[in-house]
């Protein structure tokens, strides 16, 4: 399922989709990527009792323009995106794709996922 999203552009808007992909889709795809991100969207704490090996921890409510250059500088490159239950990774995608990203993944809920968890503090 994908999701159409008008961002933002010079001229007229620019339709990106955020395109809907099981964890184990989403794993099959990252092994034909040269480069992509794994972005955990859920809180601090959620994310050190664990997540997914290489994810790096960006809460939903923390993502806007003062801060996700500093955590997401390359606007082009593969973004999976996974919270618990896959609203806030749904929302996260939503305000990336505002926030000029255009390669957005949501792979929705940890929930059965088919991807090594690890356990560690918030980075």
């Amino acid at each position: 399922m994908r999701t159409p999203f008008f961002g933002r552009g010079a001229g007229m808007p620019q339709q990106i989709e955020i395109k809907k992909i099981s964890f184990s889709d989403a794993k099959k795809l990252m092994a034909t990527l040269p480069a992509y991100r794994i972005v955990d969207v859920r809180e601090p704490h959620e994310y050190a009792n664990g997540h997914i090996r290489g994810a790096i921890s960006f809460p939903v409510n923390l993502i806007h323009g003062g801060t996700v250059n500093e955590k997401l500088p390359d606007k082009d490159m593969p973004l999976f995106v996974y919270c618990k239950s896959g609203q806030r990774s749904k929302r996260a995608c939503v305000n990336l794709v505002a926030l000029g990203y255009n390669c957005l993944y949501n792979m929705g809920g940890l929930i059965g996922g088919v991807f090594e968890i690890e356990r560690g503090p918030y980075i």
